[in-house]
């Protein structure tokens, strides 16, 4: 009998990997262009993260981190040297996220907006062709009702003359 946890191909990233993944991740590196450079497949560090979640957890603290020191970075020279050309920066650069962020939840509320009135014309149009359906068989029956009582009419004058 085989142990499960000892079937199978050896996994390729070892603890030097993740070392190196590290470096590039903090450097801002996408994970695509990690893993070409640790000449692995990104699906074989997508799997090795299902195996490992934790790994995939520190991965995505990793990828922040260089954000976060350059934030840190541009916050302590404007707290230390009073920098005000980096206080305007920074503002700047809050202001256009925020306007980033309401444009959009605008452009999601018109989208989800859009999909809601198409919902309703979708709807209207059914209730439409229904009754254009039920009316166009109304005239139908009409009509045909109409002639057969004609026709009947006329074989009953036939008969009252003879």
């Amino acid at each position: 009998m085989s142990d499960k946890k000892g079937a199978g191909r050896p996994c390729k990233i070892d603890q030097e990997m993740i070392k190196e993944m590290r470096n590039y991740m903090v450097a801002g590196m996408s994970l695509k262009d990690a893993c070409s450079l640790l000449e692995i497949d990104v699906s074989t560090w997508r799997r090795f993260e299902e195996k490992n979640p934790d790994y995939r957890r520190k991965r995505l603290k990793w990828q922040k981190m260089l954000k976060a020191r350059a934030k840190m970075n541009i916050a302590k020279a404007i707290a230390e040297k009073n920098d005000i050309s980096l206080s305007v920066y920074m503002l700047n650069y809050e202001m256009k996220r925020e306007e980033k962020k309401v444009k959009n939840s605008l452009t999601r509320a018109r989208a989800k907006k859009v999909r809601e009135e198409a919902k309703i014309a979708e709807s209207q149009a059914k209730q439409l062709q229904a009754l254009e359906d039920s009316s166009d068989r109304a005239v139908i029956i009409d009509d045909f009702t109409d002639e057969e009582v004609s026709d009947h009419d006329d074989s009953n004058k036939d008969e009252d003359q003879d």
